[in-house]
């Protein structure tokens, strides 16, 4: 239990940060889960950032093989957006 009341406290400020700089995102977390709810674009966009704010300042690295993405827009690959 501790353990998520730490990650909590340490992953908190910075989802707020990111939800900040992203107001046209939903951004849920539960535990060490992060879902971004976006246009394509700006929701590959947001978890760039999320990468980014996780390594930077948390020292840790996000698995890709367990992220998932989905979108009802025919034709766009967030794996090739730019970061």
């Amino acid at each position: 239990m501790l353990f998520y009341v730490l990650l909590y406290l340490t992953t908190h400020p910075l989802l707020k940060q990111l939800a900040d700089k992203f107001p046209g995102c939903v951004i849920l977390a539960s535990a060490d889960d992060v879902h971004i709810t976006a246009p394509p674009e700006l929701a590959a966009a947001a978890y760039e950032r999320w990468r980014f704010l996780y390594a930077a300042l948390l020292q840790g690295e996000l698995n890709d093989f367990k992220s998932k993405c989905y979108s009802m827009s025919q034709g766009v690959d967030l794996r090739e957006q730019p970061g």
